[in-house]
């Protein structure tokens, strides 16, 4: 089943994922314990009356509506994902939801269209059980299938179509017909369905967990949490013996909650990757007006400012700073600097890179220990350089500070520092941005340096001439 979760998202470490998957579990287990203990006291399941038949009905409509709309919009979603990605996988999730949206509908539909509710309810369990097949085999389809021509796509559609519409085509006659005269018998064939569905929705959480452990396709985590739910729901509907009975109200409660899970966890997964998708937009824009920026610059001196402050500007990092390395590799030179005016005051300063001073200073800070080692330094709070941020500012802001090493050909010709007045903004993913930025643009200033010393000794060749 698709919940539009994001292949990055599916990459998620293994064991917080199983973990999360097992306090799911073992919560939902204690929920409904403590549901069944607690009905009979709360509820007054034992009386009877037309007051406990308003209650049934009224509960009955709410849940099985609920459960409808949410099963019919989460499988438009999924066959709208079947028509971009052509995955089985996605075509059966919509099957399967198909099949709970109609089963919770048509059973809405018969029992609420007569003076009293279905004493059975055939529709909804076969609906169930007919959904667990198809989320069963979902969990563990990984195929995909796009015809060559468009004819055959447009067909490819229409059999997932109508695929998708055998089970409301087939129960919709039972749902306008009539009562089953052998209630009792219906309902412990349901109960045996159930059952089996059961079997089969922990066999369904257990693939559409191993699909997004493995990271082979997209797979979003609230998939296992709604199938567990579900299963749950199914055992409690198995082990009920009439309907509107203690268990059975235990497997609506579970089966309305199966819903909200789904909806809810979904929706907030989805906010949070359009939330990342968008920051990757914004930062693959930023790349690309950092690459120009490299490559329009004339001289090292432009190259360096431009830099500066294009990544300040995109980014949205307070200072930015570009060390550039002197011939020995003894000492840095603050080259560009962008950020608040008290920062400016260190541009061309030199630092040295090695001293005999046990005493802490920029030689034993972040900067010069990225130039050293040719690797990413992060610092934070009081840690960060003094000499790139001042210390008014460390002390009112939770920032941090990152040294990315300037490497060409194996050597370091400078370091690129950002600081940020807060920490959050220093994202894994933006940390991936800024080494790529820093891997372009220490080759591009060695390249603005020996152009600049092959056009210095030209004129100085034509001056002795």
């Amino acid at each position: 089943m698709c919940c539009g979760a994001p292949a990055d998202l599916a990459a998620a470490p293994r064991a917080p994922a199983a973990r999360t998957l097992i306090v799911v579990t073992a919560a939902t287990a204690l929920g409904l314990a403590g549901l069944r203990l607690a009905l009979p006291a709360v509820c007054g399941l034992q009386a009877a009356g037309a007051q406990q038949r308003v209650f049934n009905t009224a509960f009955l409509a709410f849940d099985l509506a609920f459960c409808c709309c949410a099963a019919l919009g989460a499988a438009v979603y999924c066959f709208a994902t079947f028509a971009i990605s052509r995955l089985l996988r996605d075509l059966l999730a919509s099957v399967g939801l198909c099949a709970l949206s109609s089963a919770a509908g048509f059973q809405a539909l018969a029992d609420l269209s007569s003076s009293a509710p279905w004493p059975d309810e055939r529709i909804i369990t076969s609906g169930l059980l007919y959904a667990s097949c198809a989320f069963f085999a979902a969990s563990f389809a990984g195929k995909s299938w796009r015809p060559e021509s468009q004819v055959g796509s447009w067909a490819q559609l229409a059999a997932g179509l109508m695929t998708t519409a055998v089970f409301p085509v087939v129960m919709l006659p039972d749902a306008v017909g009539g009562r089953d005269t052998a209630a009792g018998t219906a309902y412990g064939m349901g109960s045996r369905a159930a059952l089996v569905a059961t079997v089969l929705l922990v066999g369904a959480a257990a693939g559409a967990f191993r699909l997004r452990r493995s990271g082979a396709q997209p797979v979003s985590s609230v998939e296992s949490y709604f199938f567990v739910s579900l299963a749950f729901a199914a055992l409690s509907r198995a082990l009920s013996s009439a309907r509107f009975d203690c268990w059975w109200v235990c497997s609506q409660v579970l089966f309305l909650e199966s819903w909200l899970v789904f909806v809810g966890v979904g929706s907030v997964e989805n906010a949070v990757a359009h939330k990342e998708r968008t920051d990757r937009l914004d930062e693959m824009e930023a790349l690309h007006d950092i690459s120009w920026a490299l490559v329009g610059a004339k001289t090292v001196r432009e190259l360096v400012n431009l830099l500066a402050n294009t990544v300040r500007e995109k980014l949205g990092a307070a200072i930015v700073a570009v060390y550039l390395a002197d011939e020995a590799r003894e000492s840095l030179e603050v080259a560009a600097i962008s950020g608040p005016e008290i920062c400016l005051k260190s541009l061309g300063a030199r630092y040295r890179l090695l001293s005999t001073d046990r005493r802490p200073g920029f030689h034993s800070g972040h900067t010069a220990r990225a130039f050293t080692t040719k690797e990413v330094q992060v610092a934070a709070d009081v840690f960060v350089d003094v000499e790139l941020v001042p210390w008014r500012i460390i002390a009112r802001e939770n920032g941090c500070a990152v040294s990315l090493p300037l490497i060409d050909k194996g050597e370091a010709c400078g370091v690129l520092n950002l600081y940020f007045s807060d920490q959050r903004l220093l994202s894994p993913q933006r940390l991936r941005l800024l080494r790529t930025i820093a891997a372009a643009a220490g080759p591009a200033i060695e390249n603005a340096r020996s152009s600049e010393t092959f056009r210095t000794g030209i004129r100085e060749l034509n001056r002795a001439a």
